[in-house]
């Protein structure tokens, strides 16, 4: 792994560990709370980050989701906790998001992805490659951090 690779790598879990550290000692009603003026919860934004993970990295590249098909249909853009015709499972959520990175780890190790197709996001950027990927959706999960800053204010007041 070059050291941009794995640096990359580093940023990428780095996320994730704070994002987690942000949930400890949430309860189940906060984590699925969704505050008035929201549009999503904090479970939301946890499992939005895995299928984000997923659509940016593993779509591109012609692989199989490594979650469950519900978390698609939970977590995709334009979803919300309002759609749901029943709630995800916690915990499942919680161990996908931890474990996820070590799986993209894994397969990018394994050269999985080197059939990787660029794609062009809403925004107008072009994503040419895995690193790219990894990148950009480091960016994204930061973004998304924040909201879950900002939801667990009002859900802790």
């Amino acid at each position: 792994m070059a050291f941009e690779t794995a640096a990359l790598i580093r940023n990428m879990r780095a996320m994730r560990i704070y994002a987690h550290q942000l949930l400890e000692g949430l309860t189940t009603e906060q984590l699925m709370a969704v505050p008035s003026g929201a549009a999503n919860s904090i479970l939301w934004n946890v499992g939005h980050v895995c299928t984000d993970q997923i659509n940016m990295l593993y779509a591109p590249a012609g692989l199989p989701s490594p979650l469950p098909d519900e978390f698609h249909e939970w977590f995709d853009p334009g979803t919300s906790p309002t759609n749901w015709t029943g709630e995800p499972p916690l915990q499942a959520v919680l161990t996908a998001s931890r474990e996820l990175n070590t799986t993209v780890v894994r397969d990018y190790d394994g050269r999985k992805f080197r059939d990787f197709t660029p794609f062009s996001l809403t925004e107008g950027y072009s994503v040419d490659s895995i690193e790219e990927a990894i990148a950009y959706h480091t960016i994204h999960e930061g973004m998304h951090i924040g909201v879950i800053l900002t939801l667990k204010r009002f859900v802790t007041t």
